[in-house]
């Protein structure tokens, strides 16, 4: 609206002046609005964006939960694996204790043949208690002895066998006392 149209309608210029006062109120008005509007879809724009960013960072996140959930059952996988894996560890050095324990009292025992005797004695019924001492071995052990003797020394196998040798070593030097000797090295007697 302008002011030669409102002249043109018949209306003075006192009246036009206060039709175009009110008229740009209405229009600042508008104006207002209009830049309220502006702010408005800017802030809805924006607030898009961020909302698919958030969407992308959430698909992201619930990616990576997935592979942590995956990783976490890796991990889980992995504890169960290595506490299994000590138990056969415990297990496995219990039954290396356990059978050497066997083997050092057949020894004690004058067991001439260790691996004979043990063929014949029931391990599974033999135990270690905590003192590291076998339960269970004596009275197979009797048992073995009174039907095979022959597996066993009046006492126990010391394992100080002596191989006597040559008690009387020649008096005459050998031949390798010679060779040392005209090389100047010295022999011990």
């Amino acid at each position: 609206m302008n002011r030669k149209f409102l002249t043109d309608l018949g209306l003075t210029d006192e009246q036009a002046d206060k039709v175009m006062a009110e008229h740009g109120k209405g229009v600042q008005e508008l104006s207002d609005v209009k830049g309220q509007l502006a702010t408005a879809e800017q802030e809805r724009d924006s607030a898009k964006t961020q909302l698919g960013e958030r969407d992308n960072q959430l698909s992201e996140l619930k990616g990576q939960v997935g592979d942590n959930k995956e990783l976490q059952d890796k991990i889980t996988e992995l504890e169960s694996a290595n506490e299994a894996s000590k138990s056969d560890a415990a297990s496995a050095l219990a039954d290396s204790k356990k059978s050497y324990e066997i083997k050092l009292a057949l020894v004690e025992q004058g067991a001439r043949n260790t691996t004979a005797v043990s063929a014949l004695i029931d391990e599974d019924k033999i135990s270690l208690d905590d003192n590291g001492k076998l339960v269970g071995l004596s009275d197979q052990l009797t048992t073995v002895k009174e039907a095979n003797s022959f597996l066993f020394t009046d006492g126990p196998d010391t394992g100080n066998s002596t191989n006597p040798g040559n008690p009387n070593p020649p008096a005459d030097p050998t031949e390798n006392d010679k060779v040392a000797e005209a090389l100047g090295l010295a022999t011990e007697k």
